[in-house]
């Protein structure tokens, strides 16, 4: 090999380790770029789902709570109609009242499911 022709060789490698560097910087940053906009996408897609839950549980709670002082308006209706003043006594004892519904629930219950056979008669 001549000197010239080692020079050359020199010179083409030289210039094959700068374009490999330059490559590697671009590629680097590409993926850098590509991650960092997969990053943003994510980002936007969970305030969108979050928005929504939360409309959506807002929407939720109106509903519901509508429809509960409609159940409250129909019960305080029914209870004015029933002689005794028990709206008024409800209203002053309501842990009383709950277990007064509670104890007539389970005799209906046992009246109107007398079949069921428990643990003990099995």
């Amino acid at each position: 090999m001549t000197v010239k022709e080692k020079e050359n060789e020199q010179l083409l490698d030289e210039k094959f380790r700068k374009d490999a560097e330059k490559v590697k910087k671009d590629v680097t940053l590409m993926v850098g770029d590509s991650v960092s906009r997969v990053s943003q996408e994510f980002d936007k897609l969970a305030n969108t789902t979050k928005e929504t839950v939360v409309s959506a549980a807002e929407t939720v709670k109106r509903e519901v709570g509508n429809g509960l002082s409609q159940y409250n308006e129909k019960a305080r209706d029914v209870a004015e109609k029933v002689p005794g003043d028990i709206a008024k006594k409800a209203t002053e004892y309501p842990w009383v009242a709950i277990s007064i519904a509670l104890t007539v629930g389970f005799l209906l219950g046992s009246f109107i499911k007398p079949g069921r056979k428990y643990v003990n008669q099995a």
